[in-house]
């Protein structure tokens, strides 16, 4: 989500805020969230690679996470994607406030 890939609530936060930007006609700041964006997933695609593609030491330690914990990390990951996918949950919530344009 912090990458802003789709279908997260993060890709869909970035949209909208590279939306307006471009729409008040902020090119160069549009232009630099965007490079941003691609340096930090580069950074957060380092992480996924050690964890997934390089090899384990000889004698890993196993931990096992509670079912507390996975229930939140479960509950975490559904708002992530629920959020992305149906974006309007919060937007229009946003809109209403009278905040936004």
């Amino acid at each position: 989500s912090l990458t802003g890939i789709p279908p997260t609530a993060g890709f869909m936060g970035k949209y909208l805020l590279f939306q307006a930007a471009i729409g008040r006609k902020l090119y160069l700041l549009a232009a630099a969230g965007a490079l941003n964006s691609a340096i930090s997933l580069f950074y957060y695609f380092r992480i996924g690679r050690a964890m997934f593609m390089e090899e384990r030491p000889e004698d890993p330690p196993t931990l096992r996470p509670s079912p507390s914990v996975t229930a939140v990390l479960a509950l975490c990951a559904l708002v992530l994607l629920v959020l992305g996918i149906l974006p309007h949950l919060v937007s229009d919530w946003a809109s209403a406030s009278g905040l936004s344009d």
